[in-house]
């Protein structure tokens, strides 16, 4: 205490005395304590005889503010430093009186959709204190997509609705972290001889990890007609890759081929006919027609006059048979 130039000291819980004769005097108060000060650093003191006075000292704090990102507005959160509960706080800040000193903190809120980014965490208090930042994130769960039937390291894709696609997936299963909620999926691949059993589909997510149902790629395939022109009657034939099927003239034969080249034979029952071609090859791209032509064989009768030439040496040689008969009978 310093009254009038005079400075005296003494240890807590100890008066100071001061002899002075009547009047009114200024004083100042101050403590080697830091983490204590008078309630008024200034005072002054009426002597009117023995006098009396008392100063009080109170706990030196500061503000330790707490803000916090991420929550949906008005969500409850809480900090707990040991011995201050700050009980639920709806807005994005709280504050504290601490003395200088170290703390421990743990963060928590009543919505179990998020979680802090550090549950617990420490700070010291030395005078002013810079804001503590807490952010808040959305709980997250493994969903994992899983495929089969692709060629190993075909590229396929998930893309769920809301969120950036997967990008190029080559391994058989994908994973993905999501909050709880219901998630509306798609499925692709970049080799379109393939498709999924199911093109779109959906993924609840529910305070766990979880699958979404598996993929199946399977490869495409779409019919291949073959048509005939020119055939009168009969049965025809087409082979592809030892595959063989019939049908009857003016009747189609169907196959059902994945997109590529396929090489094939053709041929017929009737002798009286023949294809345009024996072999061929068709090229198949999604739903494929083609057609073969059949034509009639040249025939296989002799020409007219071979006949009538035929004919004569028959004839001549029925009458020398009988030139030869009637001689002997007549010796």
């Amino acid at each position: 205490m310093n009254i009038s130039g005079s400075s005296k000291s003494a240890a807590a819980g100890s008066a100071i005395i001061y002899t002075l004769s009547n009047g009114t005097y200024s004083y100042t108060v101050s403590t080697s304590n830091k983490l204590y000060h008078p309630s008024s650093y200034t005072g002054s003191v009426t002597v009117s005889g023995v006098t009396k006075t008392t100063v009080t000292f109170v706990k030196t704090t500061y503000t330790v503010e707490f803000t916090e990102s991420g929550l949906p507005s008005g969500t409850p959160w809480y900090v707990n430093i040991t011995g201050f509960p700050s009980g639920p706080i709806t807005h994005d800040s709280y504050n504290f009186s601490l003395q200088n000193g170290s703390y421990t903190y743990s963060i928590s809120t009543s919505d179990k959709d998020y979680a802090p980014n550090a549950y617990t965490g420490s700070l010291t208090v030395n005078g002013p204190t810079s804001p503590v930042a807490i952010t808040f994130l959305p709980v997250t769960y493994t969903v994992t997509f899983t495929e089969s039937g692709l060629p190993s390291g075909t590229p396929w894709y998930v893309n769920i609705t809301g969120l950036p696609t997967s990008g190029p997936i080559t391994q058989t299963s994908y994973s993905v972290s999501l909050s709880n909620g219901t998630y509306m999926y798609s499925i692709s691949t970049s080799d379109k001889d393939y498709a999924p059993n199911a093109y779109t589909g959906s993924v609840q997510v529910t305070g766990a990890s979880t699958s979404a149902p598996s993929t199946s790629f399977t490869l495409q395939t779409f019919s291949v007609t073959f048509t005939e022109s020119g055939l009168a009657s009969g049965t025809w034939y087409v082979n592809i890759s030892g595959s063989s099927k019939s049908a009857a003239a003016g009747s189609a034969i169907i196959y059902t081929l994945s997109n590529g080249t396929y090489s094939y034979t053709v041929s017929t029952s009737n002798k009286l006919y023949h294809p345009s071609s024996y072999t061929g090859s068709v090229t198949v791209s999604g739903v494929t027609k083609t057609t073969v032509t059949f034509s009639q064989s040249p025939s296989t009768s002799a020409p007219p006059y071979v006949i009538y030439a035929l004919v004569v040496v028959i004839v001549v040689i029925v009458a020398l048979a009988s030139i030869v008969v009637i001689r002997r009978m007549h010796r």
